[in-house]
């Protein structure tokens, strides 16, 4: 797919204002011809230390002079994203990209184009590509697609939701599949073998996130059937201590036989509770 990976102007970071201009975008076209593609967030680390992430590769950079951008062509391998990824790119849901480089800050005042900022960012050298990102920082770097279908129905929710399930932590999820590892920051990787989050990033019981695991365990057909037994305890032990501390708002669960009519109630919250994925 073209896209357009990088562009010159003035954007914002944590330490102020910061200028990318495009001599110094010039000078590292050649850094773009090693930069590997990760799907819908930047790595944990610095630069990308996980081979398990990439995806693809970037091939083709040029620098388009008229318009003070990088433009080249992002190669995804079919076989390490999920049909809904591909299906969310070609739905124009997915296609915000954002750059991950090393740079030199430059303290060096100024304006471009009547924005002030406050630094320049100088020997740029490129790391990754992260593709489908909700919030990049400049979101007029995108891709385009030859075969682009408005009819395919993608939840944008749920590619917020999918951001912030990434960044939970191993013990918010009843069950990971063996055969991974950690990353620097002591989660699972791939994130594909975490199943069923139903704790927030604090490590509190979510009533949303934990009804719709419920509604979910007995479905699923990546988890083999030891994997469900021990993801069904961890969450009725969950229901438990819920119900203990919220009488206005307790979970009735028919895979924790805490009622008759829990179904009804189940799909409604289900309903109410939509866009959530694990």
């Amino acid at each position: 797919m073209p896209g357009v990976l990088v562009r010159e102007g003035v954007f914002p970071y944590s330490q102020g204002n910061a200028f990318r201009p495009r001599d110094e975008l010039k000078l590292s076209l050649e850094t773009f011809e090693v930069p590997r593609v990760v799907a819908q967030r930047h790595p944990d680390s610095m630069i990308l230390t996980d081979r398990s992430l990439i995806i693809g590769k970037i091939r083709n950079a040029a620098f388009d002079e008229a318009n003070g951008l990088v433009r080249g062509e992002v190669h995804i391998n079919k076989k390490k994203v999920t049909p809904e990824f591909l299906a969310g790119v070609k739905a124009g849901v997915y296609n915000k990209n954002s750059i991950g480089f090393l740079y030199v800050e430059d303290w060096t005042r100024g304006e471009f184009q009547g924005q002030p900022y406050d630094f320049v960012q100088r020997n740029i050298l490129v790391d990754h590509l992260a593709v489908g990102v909700p919030n990049p920082r400049d979101p007029e770097c995108v891709l385009g697609v030859d075969n682009f279908s408005s009819d395919i129905s993608i939840n944008l929710e749920a590619v917020w939701e999918t951001a912030q399930i990434n960044d939970l932590p191993d013990s918010s999820f009843a069950h990971i599949e063996p055969g991974g590892k950690k990353d620097d920051a002591g989660k699972t990787v791939p994130r594909s073998l975490r199943h069923l989050p139903y704790k927030n990033a604090q490590g509190q019981i979510d009533h949303d996130h934990l009804v719709n695991a419920l509604a979910r365990v007995n479905q699923s057909v990546t988890l083999p059937e030891g994997g469900k037994t021990a993801a069904k305890e961890k969450l009725c032990s969950a229901v438990r201590s819920w119900n203990r501390e919220h009488s206005d708002s307790k979970i009735e669960s028919e895979v924790c036989g805490t009622a008759g009519d829990c179904i009804e109630v189940a799909l409604s919250e289900i309903e109410r509770s939509k866009g959530l994925v694990s």
